[in-house]
C-alpha cells in the first residue's frame, strides 16, 4: 500500500524593519508516493526507545515518520498532514523522547518540563498519553508524562 503524504518545513524569516514571518516551504509533493521506506534501525534511537519500538512491533516507518522524524530529530519545525491511522503522533514523540533522553544522558538535568504536546480534544490527549506511555515502556524513571486534561489531582501531576 502506498501513502500519500504532505509534509512542510517552516523558516523563519525577517525582512529591515519587519516582524518575524514564517515562510512554510513544502518539503513533500502531495502526489508523491513513498514505498521504500527505511527501517527505525536507521534512525539510530537511544537503546530503551528502540526496544519500546521493537516491542511495539513497529518494523517499518510510515511514510509520515520515514520524513519527519529525520527533520525534527534535526531540530527542525515541522507541519505536516497525513491521514488518520498513518503514524502522525510516533512520528513527533519519538523525536521529543530521543531528544530527551540525549539530553538526560548528556548533563546533571534538573527535573523540568521538555516538551509540551497540544491536542484539541480530551480523548486525543488519552490516545496520546496512552501511546507515548508505550514508547516509554523502559525509561519510565527518567522520562515522566502526564495528561493535564485528565481528571487527576494537581498532587499526582506534579
Amino acid at each position: 500500500m502506498t501513502a500519500v503524504v504532505t509534509l512542510f518545513e517552516f523558516e523563519s524569516k525577517r525582512e529591515k524593519g519587519q516582524n518575524d514571518f514564517f515562510c512554510l516551504r513544502q518539503l513533500i509533493h502531495p502526489s508523491t508516493t513513498m514505498t521504500d521506506l527505511e527501517s527505525f534501525a536507521s534512525f539510530d534511537f537511544d537503546p530503551r526507545l528502540a526496544r519500546a519500538v521493537a516491542q511495539l512491533e513497529f518494523t517499518k516507518p510510515t511514510p509520515i515518520q520515514a520524513q519527519g522524524i529525520p527533520l525534527a530529530l534535526a531540530g527542525k519545525d515541522i507541519l505536516a498532514r497525513a491521514r488518520t491511522g498513518s503514524g502522525k503522533t510516533a512520528a513527533y514523540a519519538l523525536p521529543i523522547i530521543q531528544k530527551i533522553l540525549a539530553q538526560k544522558e548528556s548533563s546533571d538535568d534538573t527535573a523540568s518540563i521538555k516538551a509540551l504536546i497540544l491536542v484539541p480534544t480530551r480523548e486525543l490527549a488519552e490516545q496520546v498519553t496512552n501511546h507515548i506511555q508505550k514508547l516509554l515502556a523502559y525509561a519510565k524513571q527518567l522520562v515522566k508524562i502526564v495528561n493535564l486534561a485528565s481528571q487527576m489531582s494537581i498532587q499526582l501531576q506534579r
